[in-house]
């Protein structure tokens, strides 16, 4: 078994080397998946959603955790796991709020709103339309 320190020298090892070299930037890799898995998910079930790189990073990282679900152990996976949390970081080295568009939460289309509503920010008041760019007043978008 692997100590806490050999999954993330190893998770380090394989991010800054191996696998840039392969694959590039790993932020630019996020980036470009978000933008094919944004492409699916409209084309396949019309959902208009925006993913970022760092949504596409901890999506990784949670597939790995998943995987902790069956099967045996297998060390790769939590090194895995922990590489994707910190390209996550990466991702969002300034911790901003995410930027560009907003898509309606589960809940919100539960309540019968849908992309193009009217929402008010919680934080701010401001009106905003669901799917539209964060406004520049705006800290961020909480559900109403």
């Amino acid at each position: 078994m692997k100590t806490r320190n050999e999954i993330l020298v190893e998770a380090n090892v394989i991010t800054m080397t191996n696998r840039e070299a392969d694959y590039g930037p790993p932020v630019e890799s996020m980036a470009n998946i978000a933008t094919m898995w944004e492409a699916y998910l409209k084309a396949k079930h019309g959902f208009p959603n925006v993913l970022s790189a760092e949504d596409v990073a901890h999506m990784m990282s949670l597939l790995k955790i998943a995987r902790t679900f069956s099967g045996g152990f297998k060390a790769d996976t939590y090194i895995d796991a922990a590489a994707y949390a910190a390209i996550a970081g990466e991702c969002n080295v300034d911790n901003s709020p995410p930027q560009g568009k907003r898509v309606a939460s589960a809940s919100e289309h539960e309540f019968g709103q849908s992309y193009n509503d009217m929402v008010e920010c919680v934080r701010c008041g401001l009106e905003v339309i669901v799917g539209e760019p964060y406004p520049s007043e705006c800290s961020g978008i909480s559900d109403a």
